[in-house]
């Protein structure tokens, strides 16, 4: 799955919100007994994004598949998110993609979006349950 700087795009001027942004692995969809795999990004959550973490540009944006498909998966405990933390391999920065489980089961969607430093993921990989570990 792709996300393009269109999509961003229409997403940030209300064309087309909610977008979707990525698709969690089935084994993690079906430990979780989430009904659909994909991760919805709404306009709000995107502001808030650009707002709070102003290092993250459009192009950065562009990484959340990846960071969704490939990345360490974590929950918190006895709560319904999940972080998932990706280390680009070309300019070795790590990203992490908060997200939330609905209620219902039913939609995940992204809460926030940010470039963590090592020792951050080291203290969640110590407080979370381990879904899927990546080096």
């Amino acid at each position: 799955m792709g996300l393009t700087l269109q999509d961003l795009h229409d997403c940030e001027t209300g064309w087309r919100t909610p977008i979707v942004v990525g698709e969690l692995p089935d084994a993690i969809r079906v430990h979780l007994k989430l009904r659909v795999p994909q991760v919805h990004l709404s306009r709000e959550s995107l502001a808030h994004i650009k707002k709070k973490h102003s290092d993250i540009d459009k192009y950065d944006l562009c990484f959340i598949p990846l960071v969704i498909e490939r990345g360490a998966i974590m929950q918190e405990r006895a709560k319904a998110i999940l972080v998932s933390v990706y280390q680009d391999t070309e300019s070795h920065r790590q990203y992490a993609a908060i997200m939330k489980i609905t209620d219902a089961l039913s939609e995940v969607w992204l809460t926030s979006f940010h470039r963590v430093h090592k020792r951050q993921v080291a203290k969640w990989r110590m407080r979370h349950i381990m879904l899927r570990d990546r080096p």
